[in-house]
């Protein structure tokens, strides 16, 4: 029977030790079993899917958990039937690998895209997905790709910047609009990814018109008086305002990862749970610090 769950489970940071990876941070909503198993592991470079991307140097996606996912055992038990894993660089190093643990097990409309930069083509081509409830844009994955600064991906490609189209359904930007509305898909988040000063693949979310499985979304720029925020949206039920003169917590996340550029993984209780069967305790926040190398160029905050 299908859950009104977000798609999204669990998030992870894998960060190089000696000759392994190791969790530095990872956040799993209700999944505690899953959670202590992954406390303990280490990964070889080409082993599961953290190490694969470790040895690859790039991202990729996992519709399979089979036994090539080292802890498929307890990714079913928990429901999580598929991952997106991509490398972080700081410069030309790879600095550590984030994994988005996935579920099928859903009736929230929606998907997570991997658009990979394809040099001889100046294009971005589809590097594999995770659907719920989205046939059509399912089946037309694999029949678009996108030029420089064409559509969400695009946007992101040639900006260097996180972008945010609240509805994707009105927006002249984003090709896929039919489709969109006729799935019933609203708000698209798109991320790029860098490599030195490259993006090399661009991480797309598109979510449900009813209730998006990115319940918030908050973009923080550099400038002369700090961190300031540039788009932001957010779809819980209002936790009241921080006291006059003290960030708001998402602004002392961007702070942390400005610093340690690398990506912040942390759970923090929602004011809104997703309601069903089995209610989500905690939400998911991916924090990532847009660098290319040279310098920041922003900050994104997710909860799911």
């Amino acid at each position: 029977m299908k859950r009104d769950l977000s798609p999204v489970q669990g998030a992870e940071l894998w960060v190089p030790k000696d000759d392994s990876l190791v969790l530095r941070a990872g956040a799993y909503g209700p999944h505690t079993e899953f959670a202590r198993v992954s406390a303990r592991s280490r990964f070889r470079r080409g082993e599961g899917l953290p190490g694969t991307v470790w040895e690859r140097e790039r991202a990729l996606v996992w519709s399979d958990l089979g036994t090539h996912f080292v802890r498929a055992e307890y990714a079913a038990a928990a429901g999580i039937d598929g991952a997106i894993g991509f490398p972080w660089f700081q410069g030309r190093e790879l600095a550590g690998v984030v994994t988005l643990l996935l579920t099928s097990l859903t009736d929230a409309v929606g998907c997570v895209e991997l658009w990979n930069h394809e040099s001889p083509l100046e294009a971005l081509k589809h590097g594999g997905g995770h659907y719920t409830n989205a046939v059509e844009f399912e089946r037309l994955r694999r029949l678009i790709q996108f030029p420089y600064a064409a559509g969400l991906p695009g946007l992101a490609w040639s900006t260097g910047l996180p972008v945010l189209v609240d509805d994707v359904r009105a927006s002249s930007d984003f090709i896929r609009a039919g489709p969109a509305a006729s799935a019933g898909i609203a708000r698209g988040v798109s991320l790029p990814l860098f490599r030195e000063r490259k993006v090399v693949h661009v991480l797309t979310f598109l979510c449900g018109a009813a209730r998006s499985f990115v319940r918030a979304f908050e973009v923080f720029v550099r400038e002369d008086q700090g961190l300031v925020s540039r788009a932001r949206f957010d779809d819980r039920a209002p936790a009241g305002e921080p006291a006059p003169g003290m960030p708001r917590p998402r602004e002392l996340l961007a702070r942390e990862a400005r610093y340690s550029q690398l990506p912040l993984i942390t759970a923090g209780a929602s004011t809104a749970p997703f309601s069903g069967e089995t209610p989500v305790d905690s939400a998911i926040v991916l924090t990532l610090p847009i660098h290319d190398g040279v310098r920041l160029r922003a900050i994104a905050c997710l909860e799911f």
